[in-house]
């Protein structure tokens, strides 16, 4: 599978109050979550791998997996929680991968993203 046009909604953003992110909710013109976009060739399913910039460093946060998502266009919702677990403000970095049925993986995709208070 190849992944284009990836993309997030808000690349600066505060932690959503439920498990999906809501594409409004501004408060002081800072959303709520934000939402990954990105085009496929064919039907696979996404890994998001989350991390956390510490000094010139990232530590692995946590992992967010998609499975069974549609060819073309498709939008994931991230709120700024892995499962219960809020993430603290800072700078993170996603890597985004897909894997088709058949087991043949993407090339990784990386964004950077902040979350302020909120």
């Amino acid at each position: 599978p190849r992944l284009r046009a990836v993309r997030m909604s808000a690349t600066r953003f505060r932690v959503g109050t439920g498990r999906t992110a809501t594409a409004a909710g501004k408060k002081k013109g800072i959303p709520r979550g934000t939402i990954f976009g990105l085009r496929t060739s064919e039907p696979q399913n996404v890994r998001i791998l989350i991390e956390r910039k510490r000094g010139s460093r990232y530590t692995r946060v946590g992992t967010i997996r998609r499975a069974n998502r549609p060819a073309g266009y498709d939008g994931i919702p991230f709120s700024g929680r892995i499962g219960s677990r809020r993430l603290a403000p800072g700078r993170y970095r996603a890597s985004i991968s897909a894997t088709d049925h058949a087991g043949n993986r993407s090339k990784t995709t990386r964004r950077s993203f902040t979350v302020v208070r909120g």
